[in-house]
C-alpha cells in the first residue's frame, strides 16, 4: 500500500499479523503480565502463545507434532527470558521522561483527564519504541538457543543431520521474531500505562479536590514562579500556556501538537 505522499508503506510480516491477533487474547495478556512481575508461568505461556506461533508444515524432519511442540516452548522461555529485563528498562525511562514533561506541559491544564490521557499516550509511545528497540536481539539469540536445548534432549528423537536442524532452528527464530519482540512490545505498553497512572495520580487528584472543593479550576504554577523548577528564561515554545476549552482563543492554545502523534503512534490500549 502506499502511505502518505505516494510511500510505500512496508507489508505486515506473518509474525506481525499473529501478534495483532495475539495481543487481544487474555491468555496471552495474562501471560505476558505475570512474566512482567518475574513470576513468568512457563507452562501458562506455552498455552497462550501457541495458536499464535507460525509453523510451515513439512518443513521439518521432525514429527509434526512433536516440532510445533518444541518450538512453541523455545519462544515460550525466551519471552519468559526477556520480557522482564526489557521491561523494567523501557518502562523506566518511558515513565520518568513522560512525567517531566507532562508535568510541565499541562500545568496549566485544569482537566485531569487530559492530563492523563497525554501522560498514557506519550508513555505508551515511548515504552513501545524502546522495548522493540532493547528485545529484538535477545530475543533472536534466545530463541535458536532455547530450541537447540530442547531438540538435544534424549526424549527428541530424529534421524536429522545438525545441518538440517539448525536450517529448522532459523527458520523458527526467523518466523517468529516479530511475534516475539511485539508481545514484549505489549508488555512493556501495559506496565507503563499502569506505572504512569500512578506517578500522575496525584496530580490528577489536585485537579479533582480543587473542583469539587472550590468549584475552580486548579493551575500548577508553582514550577514557574520565582525559584521554582522551570526558569524564566525557558522559551516560549516550552512554556506552558491555558489549554482548556475556555482558555482557547487569544489567550490560550491547544496542548503541544506533539501528545496528538504520540497518539496517533501509540499501541492500542488493552481492552478493558
Amino acid at each position: 500500500g502506499e502511505g502518505a505522499g505516494g510511500a510505500q508503506t512496508p507489508p505486515h510480516t506473518p509474525g506481525q499479523l499473529a501478534a495483532g491477533v495475539a495481543v487481544r487474547s487474555p491468555a496471552v495478556i495474562g501471560a505476558l503480565s505475570a512474566a512482567c512481575t518475574g513470576k513468568p508461568d512457563v507452562g501458562a505461556m506455552v498455552n497462550a502463545i501457541a495458536p499464535f506461533v507460525i509453523f510451515q508444515p513439512g518443513a521439518s524432519p521432525l514429527h509434526q507434532s512433536e516440532f510445533r511442540r518444541v518450538a512453541v516452548a523455545a519462544i515460550a522461555n525466551a519471552l519468559a527470558e526477556v520480557i522482564r529485563p526489557v521491561a523494567d528498562r523501557s518502562v523506566t525511562i518511558g515513565t520518568i521522561t513522560t512525567r517531566e514533561l507532562v508535568v510541565k506541559d499541562f500545568a496549566l491544564e485544569p482537566d485531569e483527564q487530559e492530563l492523563r490521557a497525554a501522560g498514557q499516550n506519550m508513555v505508551r509511545s515511548l515504552a513501545s519504541s524502546l522495548a522493540l528497540v532493547t528485545a529484538r536481539e535477545p530475543l533472536r539469540v534466545a530463541i535458536p538457543g532455547n530450541m537447540r536445548t530442547l531438540l538435544s534432549a534424549p526424549q527428541v528423537s530424529t534421524t536429522a543431520t545438525p545441518e538440517q536442524l539448525e536450517q529448522l532452528i532459523q527458520m523458527v527464530t526467523n518466523d517468529n521474531l516479530d511475534l516475539a519482540c511485539m508481545l514484549v512490545e505489549k508488555a512493556a505498553c501495559d506496565k507503563a500505562v499502569k506505572d504512569i497512572d500512578d506517578t500522575l495520580a496525584p496530580h490528577c487528584e489536585v485537579r479533582r479536590a480543587s473542583l469539587e472543593r472550590t468549584g475552580q479550576p486548579y493551575y500548577d504554577t508553582a514550577g514557574f514562579q520565582a525559584g521554582g523548577r522551570y526558569p524564566s528564561q525557558l522559551p516560549e515554545v516550552l512554556r506552558p500556556r491555558p489549554n482548556n476549552v475556555q482558555h482557547r482563543g487569544p489567550g490560550g492554545t491547544p496542548p503541544p501538537r506533539v501528545y496528538d502523534q504520540f497518539a496517533a503512534t501509540a499501541t492500542p490500549a488493552p481492552a478493558p
